[in-house]
């Protein structure tokens, strides 16, 4: 189920010392009350200094975000601790996001303005979804959920070493403490958990201790009101599904160098794994990972369906990869919006369709075809979606990045199995086209034959802005336009074909100078070959034992026991440059244990092991 849709908070700044966010009955301390107060209640109520450097990765589940004052100071004592963490997370349920600018506001004058700053220079979009925000070189981490607690506490895959209990005066925001929205925090606390709340009712505790936590009531200082700390130490404590549990590997083969098994390797990396990847070609990116550029964007359906909101959430995290490496030069590419015709729908059904969901215009905005065409400098005659988080890259720059991170080795001219080889705990297959020949299951995949092509300098004006339609185009750079992709579902090799370059150049005339003939051939073309499954949706995951046992429940892919070390993340189809990140770091974290990225229904669509219940 979606989140959305998300309705910012209007926050009133009229008085300094109280701000007031007016659609929600709740007031907000001052910066400097408010950073107290996170000290007081929330670090020491859950022993957070004192505990936080005992795990390589401490885990914090925010249930009211607020304007972030409780992150802020978690994330100051971690950096002030002698002793801390390798890595620190932080999920935090955000039901009424301020807007960027209320959020710097908020923060005038807080003891920790500089931190605030950061945090409010990396603010998402606010769309229904989990962003990743990474801070101090990924050390500190970031998941905002934008949506309503009732509605993001089911979706969470994480293992919590403290809980915020946070979201308001019960009075005022009944709803937060009902038990049927706090019900999840069972399963999403870790042995040992503390929570703390600013909450000390009867109603509450009971709530808690029938959830397994042990209540310790504490007296707050100055004659306050008493606040409550618990431990989590249920009488039993409840398995993780096979198809949540994670595998914590120090060693890892990945089999592949393209964007698929560069992503799975950096995201292994950054989480203290050691990866080597193995590729049978003699240098890396040499599948569909090769081709000159790859757009990548995210997509707007009538509905917020599942697959709308999956390409959502990978097309804004590619941009939060992507725009700082294309504006260093790190990755050649363009990193400032992209334009996606729309055939279907008129321009009031796309403003409404915006309406009803609530997405902001810095994720998607409906335009006419005027002003697509002062945007990409072509007469276009189509209206379209400008998506400002989303344009182009060079996908073989962005693996030879990803596989130049710290902790990873690269074996090229290697050919492997699906086993994992000795010394290494698991395998993940990130082959590409190659994937169902090592897959320890039968993959019924869409063979895909594609071609790009691209013009010389001069032969026509480049597109200011890269446009996608029934193609697509895109300037590499020095007057060449790169246009494409044919796709053709055969068994045909792969190699260079006229009528598909003769296809491109007329697409690509076709838009952006109607009317004239195209040349009669191109500067340059590549093919490739990729794979994709029906629903268009990826592999990320282990792969689910083929036989299973009689009795077994076979409505949800969770539920399905596991082939033990092998994972896979592949069948990107074409949208490999969108997908790739936030694949990766859905992969890692399944993993090695660490909250996940997405919420539980996306991670299921993706499941490999989906197919089997589909068969």
């Amino acid at each position: 189920m979606s989140f959305g849709p998300v309705t910012p908070a209007d926050i009133d700044f009229s008085d300094a010392t109280a701000l007031m966010a007016r659609d929600c009955e709740s007031a907000c301390l001052s910066p400097v009350a408010a950073w107290a107060q996170a000290q007081r209640v929330f670090l020491a109520g859950t022993q957070f200094e004192q505990r936080q450097h005992m795990k390589t990765d401490f885990t914090v589940l925010d249930t009211g975000f607020g304007l972030g004052h409780n992150f802020l100071a978690a994330w100051q004592a971690w950096r002030t601790a002698t002793q801390r963490c390798r890595r620190l997370w932080y999920v935090a349920i955000v039901g009424r996001p301020p807007r960027q600018n209320d959020l710097q506001r908020a923060h005038t004058g807080s003891p920790l303005a500089g931190l605030s700053t950061e945090l409010a220079a990396q603010w998402p979009p606010l769309t229904p979804d989990i962003h990743l925000l990474r801070f101090e070189g990924g050390q500190v981490n970031l998941l905002l959920a934008l949506g309503d607690a009732a509605a993001v506490l089911p979706q969470l895959v994480m293992q919590a070493d403290a809980i915020f209990l946070d979201g308001g005066a019960p009075g005022r925001n009944p709803q937060m403490w009902a038990p049927r929205v706090l019900k999840p925090l069972a399963r999403l606390a870790a042995p040992q958990a503390r929570l703390a709340t600013r909450c000390a009712s009867s109603e509450l505790q009971h709530t808690l201790n029938s959830l397994g936590f042990e209540i310790e009531s504490c007296p707050a200082p100055n004659g306050e009101a008493e606040l409550t700390a618990a431990r989590y130490a249920p009488r039993h404590q409840a398995s993780m599904p096979p198809g949540r549990t994670a595998l914590r590997p120090r060693q890892v083969a990945v089999v592949g160098a393209g964007l698929a098994g560069a992503a799975a390797a950096q995201a292994l990396a950054a989480r203290g794994v050691g990866v080597t990847v193995f590729e049978r070609e003699h240098a890396v990116a040499q599948g569909a990972s090769g081709n000159p550029g790859g757009l990548y964007h995210g997509i707007v359906h009538q509905a917020d369906s599942l697959h709308a909101r999956w390409y959502r959430a990978c097309a804004l995290h590619a941009h939060r990869v992507l725009q700082p490496l294309v504006s260093s030069g790190t990755v050649p590419g363009q990193a400032a919006g992209l334009l996606r015709l729309e055939t279907r729908h008129r321009l009031e059904a796309m403003h409404s369709m915006l309406k009803a969901q609530g997405l902001p215009p810095d994720y998607a905005r409906a335009v006419g075809p005027d002003e697509a065409a002062q945007l990409c400098g072509w007469p276009l005659r189509e209206a379209a979606w400008l998506l400002p988080q989303a344009g182009w890259a060079r996908p073989a720059s962005l693996v030879q990045h990803w596989l130049a991170q710290p902790g990873i080795e690269l074996r090229t001219g290697h050919a492997l199995s699906r086993s994992p080889p000795h010394g290494f705990d698991a395998v993940v297959l990130a082959n590409g086209a190659a994937l169902p020949g090592l897959a320890p299951t039968p993959l019924q995949v869409d063979r895909i034959r594609g071609q790009v092509s691209w013009t010389a300098a001069g032969a026509l004006p480049p597109p200011l802005m890269p446009v996608s339609g029934a193609g697509y185009a895109l300037a590499l750079g020095q007057g060449q336009t790169l246009c494409g992709a044919t796709s053709h579902r055969d068994l045909l090799p792969v190699q260079l074909a006229k009528a598909d370059e003769l296809d491109n150049l007329a697409r690509l005339w076709q838009l952006a100078a109607p009317g004239h003939k195209p040349p009669s051939a191109a500067q340059g073309s590549r093919a490739g070959e990729r794979i994709s499954l029906p629903g268009r949706l990826p592999l990320v995951g282990p792969f689910a034992q083929s036989a299973l046992p009689t009795g077994l429940r076979l409505d949800q892919p969770r539920l399905l026991p596991r082939m033990p070390g092998t994972y896979v993340l592949g069948a990107l189809g074409s949208r490999g440059l969108t997908q790739a990140a936030l694949c990766g770091e859905l992969l890692a974290a399944w993993m090695c244990g660490t909250p996940w990225p997405v919420p539980a229904a996306l991670a299921d669509a993706v499941d490999p092991a989906r197919l089997l219940l589909q068969r």
